[in-house]
């Protein structure tokens, strides 16, 4: 079981590295891997103001890619495969479903854990992945992709006194508020907090 003081530890060999390494062992700078995933999600944002509440299936499915785009060469990617199986699902469902379930969510004006719910049931799927990432897309500043191996290390290094948090987005309040937390605390980008809070701490576990 880990604590803060070992997070500290992990968080200050990742400001010590320029170089970084994904989870099949290929290494670039750190910058380029930041300024990459950040130009792809200026392009996912682009897409998603733009076409705002007519967006196509070409129109998410590209937004989906670009938030799941990896940032290192080769077909890696940031998050999970699971998250590109709403692109099926949304076919499924209608791309007219799955626009209201979206401007439901994207509504800042309502309560976020109202909104969650009303979107979940009109899109008939917890689908935290892709609510979560199109929030974060939406404003990283407030927002943060929801993921299992995030969350499991948050609850393994950073809650240790605290109620664990859960994968679902029914705790997604209180998961947004510890990561911008640990965002700001550890100095860490918001393009690189999921990647600090999960492969990093498998490469820094291989090396130490």
């Amino acid at each position: 079981m880990g604590g803060t003081s070992e997070f500290l530890e992990i968080v200050r060999a990742f400001h010590k590295s320029n170089v970084i390494e994904d989870s099949r062992g290929g290494r670039a700078e750190k910058a380029y891997i930041r300024d990459r995933r950040k130009a792809a999600e200026k392009q996912a944002n682009s897409i998603l103001q733009r076409k705002w509440g007519e967006w196509s299936y070409m129109d998410l499915g590209d937004i989906i890619e670009n938030v799941n785009w990896n940032g290192f060469d080769g077909p890696n990617m940031r998050f999970s495969r699971q998250f590109l199986i709403n692109l099926d699902r949304i076919e499924v469902v209608g791309i007219e479903t799955t626009r209201e379930a979206l401007l439901c969510l994207l509504d800042d004006d309502r309560d976020l854990g109202d909104r969650v719910k009303e979107a979940q049931g009109t899109y008939g799927s917890d689908a935290p992945g892709m609510f979560s990432s199109i929030l974060y897309i939406h404003d990283p500043l407030r927002y943060a992709p929801l993921f299992k191996p995030i969350v499991k290390n948050l609850n393994r290094f950073v809650l240790e006194s605290r109620l664990p948090l859960k994968t679902s987005l029914a705790d997604y309040g209180r998961y947004c508020s510890i990561m911008k937390e640990v965002e700001n605390k550890y100095k860490i980008p918001p393009q690189l907090s999921d990647y600090v809070l999960s492969t990093w701490i498998n490469v820094w576990e291989k090396y130490r």
